[in-house]
């Protein structure tokens, strides 16, 4: 039987994460801002985040985020076979999720209600 003669480098392996950070770094991101048509300074800007961050946190509170699937294993979550806390289990992390998004999708309306859009700035 013939046996293979071709091999992989190992330098050239440990080389391509290099090559690849240094090409990633060449290619620059541009930058989102959020901008009024009105031409407001940095200062209204400023406040209007921070009223919207207030009110988008307000509402994910005012929210019942409970969640309690019908099925019988969620029945008896504390009494697991294998002892795993309320928050190992999937609906946690649903509803953490779920909060995380309402909270950016609140403030999205919010800012936009206020009349700010988001505005991509390119990278010079």
């Amino acid at each position: 039987m013939r046996q293979s003669t071709s091999q992989h480098n190992p330098s050239f392996l440990l080389l391509l994460p290099a090559i690849l950070l240094l090409l990633s770094g060449c290619i620059g991101l541009n930058r989102w801002e959020w901008q009024h048509p009105e031409n407001y300074g940095d200062a209204a800007r400023q406040q209007a985040i921070a009223e919207c961050d207030q009110i988008a946190g307000e509402e994910v509170f005012r929210r019942n985020y409970f969640y309690f699937p019908l099925y019988p294993r969620y029945y008896d979550r504390y009494y697991d076979h294998d002892r795993r806390p309320f928050y190992w289990t999937d609906d946690y992390f649903y509803r953490t999720q779920q909060k995380l998004y309402d909270r950016q999708r609140f403030f999205r309306i919010c800012m936009k209600a206020k009349g700010w859009h988001l505005v991509e700035i390119p990278n010079q």
